[in-house]
């Protein structure tokens, strides 16, 4: 059985825009916090979950962010 394709019209765009656009949106200096150490993804840079199943991780610590939710 195939997974149903989403309904666009319910799709949250920032679910699937690139994800360094999304950061570029809400991160300032966003350029240089991808290639930063970052203590809350242990220790590795955002960038090195770009493209890998991690992705889902730091998307949702940069839309808590833009939301203004707690991480």
């Amino acid at each position: 059985m195939t997974a149903p394709t989403p309904n666009p019209v319910l799709t949250d765009p920032d679910l699937t825009k690139p994800i360094l656009d999304l950061i570029r949106e809400v991160v300032p200096d966003a350029d240089v916090w991808v290639d930063a150490w970052n203590g809350p993804l242990g220790g590795r840079t955002p960038r090195s979950f770009f493209g890998r199943p991690e992705e889902a991780i730091l998307r949702d610590l940069v839309l808590a962010t833009k939301y203004g939710y707690p991480a």
